[in-house]
């Protein structure tokens, strides 16, 4: 399985030997929503998830029940269920951490890739969630521009 996200194109693909998935995603806000150039993804709490090679460990997926949806809600807009994104040594961050695949209401996020779904998931989420959460192994997830 790799999975791939284009923030110019807005698009994140989830590949297997089976299947193809694309979503609709975001990352960065304000000026910098959709936004690969390299100035905006410096910009902390801003820019979109910097360009490069991250993986995700299935086992830290946090998917909470109801009540912890609309208690992490009051925190941000983070949907139903998010894993974080690790970036490989070359992949260069800027300085940024705490990335995360997520869903949520708003386009846009400070630095993560939103897929929507809003705070209780829909049935694009759900299947994104469960191929992460199947897998027996790290995830590459690829960011391009």
């Amino acid at each position: 399985m790799k999975i791939v996200f284009s923030i110019g194109n807005g698009k994140l693909s989830l590949v297997t030997p089976c299947l193809s998935i694309v979503v609709n995603a975001t990352s960065g806000r304000g000026e910098c929503l959709g936004k690969g150039s390299k100035a905006c993804q410096a910009k902390s709490f801003e820019g979109p998830l910097p360009i490069g090679v991250y993986y995700i460990k299935p086992e830290e997926v946090s998917d909470p029940n109801l009540i912890g949806d609309l208690a992490r809600r009051s925190k941000g807009d983070w949907g139903d269920w998010r894993v974080r994104l690790h970036p490989k040594p070359a992949t260069k961050t800027y300085g940024r951490d705490n990335f995360f695949l997520h869903g949520g209401d708003m386009k846009g996020s400070a630095g993560c890739i939103d897929i929507g779904g809003g705070v209780f998931g829909n049935t694009q989420t759900d299947k994104i969630l469960s191929y992460i959460k199947s897998s027996q192994i790290k995830i590459e997830l690829e960011v391009v521009e």
